[in-house]
C-alpha cells in the first residue's frame, strides 16, 4: 500500500486528512476508493485509510482514517 505523509493539523473530526498535490504526487498519484497508509509527520504513528472527495472541497482529496493508529511497521 501506499504511504502518504499528513500533519496532524490536517485531521478533519471525521477523520479525514487532507492529502496535500506534494504527498499525492510523491506516492505516484492515488484514486478515490483506494486504500493506503497515512502517517504523521510529526509522531510515530500510522493509520490505514482510503482515499476520498467531499462536496464543495474539489479538487482536493482525503485519506479517512480506517482502524486505529499504530506505530509504523518496519
Amino acid at each position: 500500500m501506499k504511504r502518504i505523509a499528513v500533519s496532524g493539523a490536517d485531521r478533519d473530526p471525521s477523520g479525514a486528512h487532507h492529502l496535500s498535490d506534494d504527498a499525492i504526487k510523491s506516492a505516484g498519484g492515488v484514486e478515490i476508493g483506494e486504500r493506503i497508509v497515512i502517517f504523521l509527520v510529526d509522531e510515530p504513528l500510522e493509520c490505514d485509510a482510503v482515499v476520498q472527495s467531499f462536496a464543495g472541497w474539489e479538487p482536493h482529496l482525503f485519506g479517512r482514517e480506517i482502524g486505529l493508529w499504530r506505530e509504523p511497521r518496519p
